[in-house]
């Protein structure tokens, strides 16, 4: 289709953004889906990439190409309880969301008075403005959140809360960014929850299946079993609570995923995707 956005110029981490919006227009088509995203469906109408490659993933010891949809309901369905969480508590608080991609979780938790920044590399905020427009509460912003700079473009009121998401982004960073990133968070915002997904510390190094299929070379370097660790990194760090992803939804994971994680219990945060929340005091 001639009026179609054409995202040929994406590549590297950017381009990893169209399997999560694959994903979960799959997963709001179902018949009991775990989320509902008619952005996600509409955009792949509206968005020139062919997402039948996704279709043949192939299915691997310990998981399925089922999974893979699953695990993003699910890191979906978490952080969007997350995030009502946050805005039951404080309605006027400020959300940033970290490596935003083409999510449009703004568009569908607004309470009517939160403010939103979606922040991203600067291709991927081009795309997202053929999608959607600023408005008084919800701005897209153009960075990269390694760079130093990008967090003196963003005002808060005294006493505001503020919320930072970090979803499906960290594990593309080394650990010494990630920690280096955190420290710049909390200077910044006082008073913060963060809510963010890690990756399991076996998984790190490898390729994602969802990347490997778009013959695409980006690596996921960081990995962590022990949540509670990362209380060391920052004396205001506080974990509040961890999620993994299959502890949910038992009955949408593959056979093989179930018979793994029950047999070896312990070794889930090794070998899984988990929601953490983390408060700065």
């Amino acid at each position: 289709m001639a009026d179609q956005i054409s995202v040929k110029h994406l590549s590297g981490i950017p381009g990893t953004l169209m399997y999560p919006v694959y994903a979960r227009a799959k997963e709001t088509q179902m018949a009991n889906p775990i989320i509902e995203d008619s952005y996600s469906v509409d955009m792949l109408k509206q968005i020139d990439f062919d997402f039948s490659v996704f279709e043949n993933i192939p299915d691997k010891k310990g998981f399925s190409k089922k999974d893979l949809q699953t695990g993003i309901a699910v890191r979906t369905e978490l952080l969007d309880n997350g995030v009502r969480e946050f805005t039951n508590k404080y309605p006027d608080g400020l959300a940033i969301n970290m490596g935003c991609g083409l999510d449009a979780r703004f568009f569908r938790l607004d309470n009517g008075s939160m403010r939103w920044i979606d922040v991203d590399l600067q291709e991927v905020i081009d795309l997202k403005k053929c999608l959607f427009k600023n408005s008084d509460r919800y701005k897209m912003m153009a960075a990269s959140v390694l760079e130093k700079g990008w967090l003196d473009n963003i005002e808060i009121n005294d006493g505001q809360e503020v919320l930072l998401i970090a979803e499906g982004t960290l594990m593309y960073f080394e650990e010494e960014e990630v920690r280096g990133l955190f420290d710049s968070l909390i200077a910044k915002f006082p008073r913060a929850t963060f809510l963010f997904e890690v990756m399991g510390s076996a998984l790190s190094g490898k390729i994602h299946p969802t990347v490997k299929c778009l013959r695409e070379e980006v690596v996921c370097p960081w990995g962590i079993h022990d949540y509670k660790a990362l209380e060391s990194w920052n004396p205001k760090l506080r974990l509040v609570r961890s999620d993994i992803f299959i502890d949910r939804h038992r009955d949408r994971w593959s056979f093989s995923a179930r018979l793994l994680t029950r047999l070896f219990a312990r070794q889930k945060p090794k070998f899984g995707h988990a929601i953490l929340q983390m408060a700065v005091q």
